[in-house]
C-alpha cells in the first residue's frame, strides 16, 4: 500500500529443506501462500541465493521467471532479502501489472525498511517457536518421567509417553509396541488415533515401518506410507496414515519395543528435528517398560532378592575398589553354587579388560589383561549380552590365556551403568555336569546389576579421592588439613611456597604457631574455637613466613564433619598482597580523578576571574569617564567571559555527575522563596523576547528541603531555555503539591510551560542526551551547549525525583519537575546546613556603614579589583600577598572582614583559615574565602561565613560585606594567592567604601594578623588553593586562635572541595562564594550583610 503497486509476496526460508515458503500473499492472483520456492528459483530465490536486491522491470520477458507464475500478469518486479546479520531468514517481493510503473532507488529504500522489520520479526518468532518447542519438551519430558516415578501400570505410562510425543510434534497419531522376545514379535500396547484402535495387535518383524524398526533399529522417515513398498495392509486405511516416522526402544542397546507417529496430511513431511523430538521419549518408554517387567519380576522372587540385598548391603559399606570387587565376586561365586570365578573391570582409558579379582582358580590372573572380544568375558564386553558356553574345552573361542584351565562350563555377564560397560563377571564350574541354564542366567544378572553399582561406586569413590587429592595438590591457595589440636597433618605445595615451609617441616607443628603473629594471635585462637564448633570462618589480615616477613591474607578456616562431630580441620590462605594494591593503585586512580577535577575547575575559572572582574570594572569606569562609545565592546568582553564561564560550569558539573562526585547541600528553604528569587532573575530574559511570564504558587507550598543552589539552577535552565525559544509569547511557572500527579503528597510539581516553537516526538527521544539539542538548526539559532536539561534532569534525580517533558510542534512545551519536599540524606551525599549562615540570611539585616577589609591573595589583579570595587562602596581595604603576611596585617588592623584565597605560596587560605580562628583575638572577624572552588553549599557545611567562586562579582561581595560588617571602620582581609582576584575585590570593596588588607596566602594572613592585633579585620575573604599554607589550614588556625576566631570568614574559591576539605574546613569558615559563580556587585552587598550579622550575634 505504502508502495503504491498492485501485490507483493513474502517468503520464509526453511534452513532443513533449503527451500523458500510463501507465507503471506496480496493481489497476487491465486494465492500462493504455501507454496515452495528452491533457492535461486525466480525473483526470490535468485535473492535469497546472491543477498542482494533486484529489480526486474520487465518480468514476462525476466529469463529466470519461475514455472509457478508462468501465467502470472505481473510486469514489474523488486525484490529485496530478509536478512539477520548475514543469515537469510526469507525474502519480500512487491510487484505491478502496469508495465509503467518502474520501481526505483527510492522504492527500494522503502522496501528495505519493511525487509528489515520483516526479518526482525520473523527471526523474534522463531526463536519464540524455538523456545516455546524446548519449553514443551522439557515439559512433556518432566511429566513422562513423573509417571514413571510414580506410576506402575505399564499400559497407563505408555499410553501417556505416546500422546505426549504425538501432542509434541503435531502429529495425527500414532502407536507404541513391545518386543515379544520369546514369540519374536511386536505387540502393540498404546494406540492414538489410528481410526481403528490396534491396541493387541501383532506385527511381524520386517512388517510395516516398526516390524523394520525391530529388524534394524534403525528410526525411518516414510514421507508417502501409502506409497511405500514395505507398508503394511493393517495400515491401509484411506486418509488415516499418509506420513509416519517411528523409532526403536533400546535399553543397553537392547530392543525391547518401537513407537511410531504418523500424520494424515500427505502435505505434512517429518524432518530430522522430528525424529530427535520422538527419540526423545525412546528412552522414556524403554525405561518404562524394563521398569515394569523387572516390578513383575521382583514380586514373584521377593524373598531372592531380600536375600541378595541384604549380601550387598554388606558391599556398600566398603568403598576401597579392591575389597569391594573381591567381595563381589565370592559373593557371587556361593549364590550360583559353582567352582570359581573371576571379575574384570573395564579400562575405558585403553578400551580393554583388567582382571580385578579372581576365586578359587587355578591360577590368581589379576592384573591380566584381555582384549575386546578375548575369550569368554572379551566377547561379553564386545556383545554386551550374557554368555553360557557349556563345554569351555572344547569352545573355539577360548583364550590362550585359559588353555590349561581345567574348567568345563562357564557363564558370563556384563556390568552395565545404564548403556555404559563398567566390567564382566563370570562363574565357572570344573564339573561337565553342571550346565548353567536360564535361572543361572536370571539370579547372575540380578547380582550383576548390583554389583555394577557397587563397581561403579568404588570406581567413583577412587576417582573422587584421587581427584580431590589433584586439587588440593594443584590449588594455587594454600590448604593445610589440621587435626583437632590445630597441628598439621599435611599440606600443598601452594602452602609451601606462601609460607616457605616444607610439608615435613609443617606436619605435626601447630598451625598458629608457625605462621600467626603475635598480635593475630588472639583472633586466630578465636577462628580455632569458632571452626571447632562446626562454623567456617573467614576473615583477611596478616600471617608470618618462614623468613619472618608479613604477607597479606584472605583465610578460610573449615571443619571436616563426620555426621554431627567434627574431626579435623581445613585452613586455607590465599596471598592477596597484589590484590591489596590494585585496590589502593584503584583508590588512587580515583583521588587523581577527583583532583583533576578540582585542578580543572580551578585553572579553568582563573583566567576568566580577570576577564570578567576587570571588564566590569571597566564599563564603570568608562561610562564614569564619558567614554561611552566603549562600553558597548567592554559589555561584550564581559558576556562572552561570562558564557564561556557557564560553558566551562555545565560540562564541569556534567563531569561531576558522570564521575560520581557530585554532592548535595540540603537546607530548608520556603518555595516561595526560591520562585521569587528565580523569578526576578529570568524577568530580563523574557522582556528581552517580548514574552509574558506567569507565575501561579499554590496555596499549600509551605517549607522544602532541597539543594537550594541546585533547584534554583534547574528552574533556571528551564525558564532561560522557555523564554530563549519563544517569541513574543507566554511563558509560564506553576507550582503546586498534586497527588493526583505523582501519588506522593509530599512531592512539589515545578511546570514550565511556553508557547514557543515545540518539539517533534524525535527530537525529545534526544532532548537529555550530552551535548545534543533538538536539531542542528536550533544550535546555529539560539547557541548553547545542550548540557542544561542533561544536567537539570541529573540534578532532579540526585534528589529523589525527576523531569518530564511534554511538546507539540508549533504550539510550545511543556517540562514538569517533580521534587521531594523533604529530600532524605540517602539522596544527599551530605546535608548540614551553616547555622551561621542560617542566621545571617534569617537576620534580614540591611547595609551597615563601611568598614576595613582585609585582602589575602597571591594574585595582585585581585587586590587590584577588590580594592577598586570595594573602596567605591566606602570600605577601607588592606592587602596581604600571602597568608603569613594576611595573618601579620590582620592583627595589625584587626579588620572588620577578610577576604582569602585558598591556593597562595607558603601559608594556603586553608592553613590561613586555621591560624584566624585559632587566634582569640582573630577568630570573631568573618573570613569570606574567595576560591575557585563551585561548591557554594560545600562551604556553608564547613562553616565559612561566605563562600564566593571566582569570577567574584562586585554586588554579590558587597552584599557579603554587608551581612559580616557594622562598620567600614574595620577592614576586610583578601586572603587569595592570585594578584588579579586580590585586585578585583580590593577594588570593588574599596568602591564600595571598605578597607581592604590583602595576604597571597595563608600564612602571609596570619602573619598580618599577627602583626596588626590592634587593627583587625571584620571579615576575610579566603581562597583554598594557595602555596606554602592553603586555605583550609588558614581556616583552621583562625579558628584555633582566640583572638580571630570570632571573624568572619568567607570563603571565595574555585577548587572543587572533597570530604577531607569539608572536615577541615568545619567550623572555620562562615560563608561560601563560588569563583565566577557571582558578579563583584553581587558580592558587596553579601559581605555588608555578613559584617553586619556579626555584629549583631557578637
Amino acid at each position: 500500500s505504502l508502495l503504491g503497486v498492485t501485490g507483493g509476496e513474502l517468503a520464509v526460508y526453511e534452513e532443513d529443506a533449503e527451500e523458500l515458503v510463501v507465507v503471506a500473499s496480496h493481489n497476487i492472483g491465486e494465492d500462493s501462500v504455501g507454496n515452495r520456492m528452491n533457492i535461486g528459483e525466480g525473483a526470490m530465490g535468485h535473492v535469497a541465493r546472491t543477498h542482494e536486491p533486484l529489480i526486474i522491470p520487465n518480468y514476462q520477458e525476466w529469463d529466470g521467471r519461475s514455472d509457478q507464475y508462468t501465467q502470472s500478469i505481473v510486469q514489474s518486479v523488486m525484490v529485496v532479502p530478509l536478512l539477520i546479520g548475514h543469515r537469510l531468514v526469507g525474502a519480500i517481493a512487491a510487484v505491478h501489472q502496469d508495465p509503467s510503473r518502474k520501481f526505483g532507488e527510492a522504492d527500494l529504500r522503502l522496501l528495505n525498511l519493511f525487509a528489515a522489520q520483516a526479518a526482525i520479526a520473523i527471526e523474534n518468532a522463531r526463536l519464540f517457536t524455538a523456545e516455546r518447542r524446548r519449553a514443551d519438551e522439557q515439559r512433556a519430558l518432566l511429566e513422562t518421567m513423573k509417571d514413571l516415578s510414580s506410576d506402575l501400570d505399564l499400559s497407563s505410562v505408555l499410553n501417556g509417553v505416546l500422546e505426549r510425543a504425538v501432542a509434541l510434534l503435531g502429529a495425527t497419531g500414532g502407536e507404541l509396541a513391545v518386543f515379544d522376545e520369546h514369540g519374536e514379535h511386536l505387540k502393540v500396547v498404546a494406540s492414538l488415533n489410528l481410526g481403528t484402535d490396534s491396541t493387541g495387535a501383532s506385527i511381524e518383524l520386517g512388517e510395516g515401518a516398526m516390524g523394520r524398526v525391530a529388524q534394524t533399529h534403525e528410526p525411518p522417515i516414510i514421507p508417502n506410507y501409502q506409497a511405500w513398498e514395505g507398508r503394511s495392509h493393517q495400515y491401509e486405511r484411506d486418509g488415516v496414515v499418509q506420513a509416519v516416522m517411528a523409532a526403536p526402544l533400546l535399553v543397553r542397546d537392547r530392543f525391547v519395543g518401537g513407537i511410531a507417529a504418523v500424520h494424515s496430511d500427505p502435505s505434512h513431511v517429518f524432518r530430522e528435528e522430528d525424529l530427535r523430538l520422538l527419540e526423545l521419549f525412546g528412552p522414556q518408554a524403554a525405561i518404562a517398560i524394563e521398569n515394569a517387567r523387572l516390578f513383575t519380576a521382583e514380586r514373584v522372587r521377593a524373598d531372592e532378592q531380600r536375600a541378595l540385598l541384604e549380601t550387598m548391603k554388606d558391599l556398600s559399606g566398603e568403598l576401597e575398589l579392591s575389597k569391594v570387587l573381591q567381595g563381589v565376586l565370592e559373593r557371587a561365586v556361593g549364590l550360583l553354587a559353582v567352582t570359581g570365578g573371576e571379575l574384570a573391570t573395564f579400562d575405558e582409558a585403553r578400551n580393554d579388560l583388567v582382571i580385578a579379582a579372581s576365586f578359587n582358580m587355578e591360577n590368581n590372573a589379576v592384573g591380566t589383561r584381555m582384549k575386546i572380544g578375548e575369550g569368554a568375558m572379551g566377547q561379553v564386553a564386545e556383545t554386551g549380552e550374557t554368555l553360557i558356553i557349556p563345554d569351555y574345552q572344547g569352545w573355539e573361542g577360548r583364550s590362550a590365556k585359559y588353555t590349561q584351565s581345567v574348567v568345563q562350563s562357564v557363564i558370563a555377564q556384563p556390568l552395565h551403568m545404564g548403556s555404559r560397560l563398567v566390567g564382566v563377571i563370570a562363574a565357572v564350574h570344573s564339573e561337565s555336569s553342571r550346565v548353567f541354564g536360564p535361572e543361572d542366567i536370571r539370579r547372575l544378572g540380578m547380582f550383576a546389576s548390583q554389583a555394577a553399582i557397587a563397581v561403579e561406586n568404588a570406581r567413583l569413590y577412587s576417582a573422587a579421592q584421587r581427584y580431590f587429592e589433584d586439587l588440593v595438590l594443584n590449588n594455587p591457595i594454600a590448604i593445610a588439613n589440621l587435626d583437632l589440636e590445630f597441628n598439621v597433618l599435611s599440606c600443598n605445595p601452594a602452602f609451601q611456597k606462601l609460607f616457605g615451609y616444607t610439608e615435613e617441616e609443617a606436619v605435626s607443628r601447630n598451625l598458629d604457631d608457625l605462621v600467626t603473629t603475635d598480635q593475630e594471635a588472639a583472633e586466630a585462637h578465636a577462628y580455632t574455637e569458632r571452626t571447632m564448633a562446626g562454623e567456617i570462618i573467614s576473615g583477611t589480615g596478616k600471617r608470618r613466613r618462614k623468613d619472618g616477613a608479613l604477607v597479606d591474607v584472605e583465610l578460610y578456616s573449615i571443619p571436616v564433619m563426620v555426621g554431627d562431630e567434627c574431626v579435623g580441620m581445613m585452613a586455607l590462605y590465599h596471598d592477596i598482597t597484589e590484590l591489596l594494591a590494585a585496590r589502593k593503585e584503584a583508590e588512587e586512580a580515583s583521588h587523581s580523578k577527583s583532583q583533576f577535577l578540582a585542578n580543572m575547575s580551578h585553572e579553568l575559572r582563573t583566567p576568566l576571574n580577570a576577564i570578567i572582574g576587570y571588564s566590569e570594572m571597566l564599563v564603570e569606569d568608562t561610562a564614569e569617564a564619558g567614554h561611552v562609545m566603549y562600553v558597548p565592546d567592554l559589555a561584550k568582553i564581559e558576556t562572552a567571559g561570562k558564557h564561556l564561564l557557564a560553558l566551562i560550569n555545565e560540562i564541569l558539573d556534567l563531569s561531576k555527575i558522570e564521575a560520581g562526585k557530585m554532592e548535595l547541600y540540603l537546607e530548608p528553604v520556603e518555595v516561595k522563596q526560591v520562585v521569587e528569587e528565580v523569578v526576578a532573575t529570568i524577568h530580563p530574559l523574557a522582556e528581552k523576547n517580548r514574552n509574558q511570564l506567569k507565575v501561579s504558587l499554590g496555596t499549600d507550598l509551605g517549607e522544602m528541603v532541597t539543594d537550594v543552589v541546585k533547584t534554583r539552577q534547574i528552574l533556571l535552565n528551564l525558564l532561560a531555555n522557555a523564554c530563549k525559544f519563544t517569541e513574543a509569547g507566554t511563558v509560564g511557572l506553576a507550582v503546586r503539591r498534586d497527588p493526583s500527579v505523582t501519588d506522593d503528597p509530599d512531592m512539589i510539581i515545578f511546570e514550565v510551560s511556553d508557547s514557543g516553537i515545540g518539539m517533534t516526538p524525535e527530537q525529545l527521544d534526544r532532548l537529555f542526551e550530552a551535548f545534543s539539542q533538538a536539531d542542528a538548526s536550533t544550535t546555529r539559532k539560539f547557541g548553547g551547549t545542550g548540557l542544561g536539561l542533561v544536567i537539570s534532569r541529573r540534578f532532579a534525580r540526585m534528589m529523589g525525583g525527576d523531569i518530564e517533558v511534554e511538546s507539540t510542534p508549533g504550539s510550545g512545551s511543556l517540562f514538569r519537575t517533580i521534587l521531594p519536599a523533604r529530600a532524605s540524606e540517602s539522596s544527599a551525599a551530605h546535608g548540614v546546613a551553616s547555622p551561621s549562615l542560617n542566621l545571617a540570611l534569617r537576620a534580614g539585616v540591611g547595609p551597615g556603614t563601611a568598614g576595613t577589609v582585609l585582602v589575602i591573595d597571591d594574585d595582585p589583579e585581585v587586590h587590584e579589583l577588590l580594592r577598586r570595587s570595594l573602596t567605591r562602596e566606602g570600605y577601607r581595604v588592606e592587602g596581604a600577598p600571602d597568608g603569613l603576611s594576611g595573618l601579620v596585617l590582620g592583627r595589625e588592623l584587626t579588620p572588620d572582614c577578610i577576604i582569602l584565597d585558598v591556593r597562595m605560596p607558603g601559608l594556603d587560605g586553608w592553613g590561613v583559615l586555621a591560624a584566624l580562628k585559632a587566634d582569640d583575638a582573630l577568630s570573631h572577624i568573618p573570613v569570606i574565602i574567595l576560591s575557585m572552588l563551585d561548591d557554594r553549599n560545600l562551604g556553608f557545611a564547613l562553616g565559612a561565613a561566605e563562600y564566593l567562586t571566582k569570577p567574584v562579582n562586585n554586588d554579590v561581595l558587597l552584599r557579603t560585606l554587608e551581612r559580616f560588617t557594622s562598620s567600614r571602620e574595620a577592614p576586610l582581609l583578601i586572603v587569595d594567592d592570585d594578584p588579579g582576584m586580590r585586585e578585583l575585590l580590593s577594588r570593588a570593596l574599596e568602591k564600595d567604601g571598605w578597607s581592604v588588607m590583602e595576604a597571597a596566602n595563608g600564612r602571609a594572613a596570619l602573619e598580618m594578623l599577627e602583626a596588626n592585633s590592634q587593627a583587625m579585620p571584620q571579615l576575610i575573604f579566603l581562597d583554598l588553593m594557595m602555596p606554602e599554607m592553603d586555605g583550609f589550614e588558614t581556616a583552621a588556625r583562625l579558628r584555633a586562635n582566640a583572638e580571630w576566631s570570632d571573624i568572619p570568614v568567607v570563603v571565595l574559591t574555585a577548587l572543587d572541595l572533597t570530604d577531607e576539605h569539608r572536615q577541615r574546613l568545619a567550623g572555620s569558615v562562615d560563608l561560601v562564594v563560588s569563583k565566577g559563580g557571582h558578579a563583584l556587585e553581587d558580592l558587596l552587598p553579601d559581605v555588608r550583610k555578613l559584617l553586619h550579622a556579626h555584629s549583631r550575634i557578637s
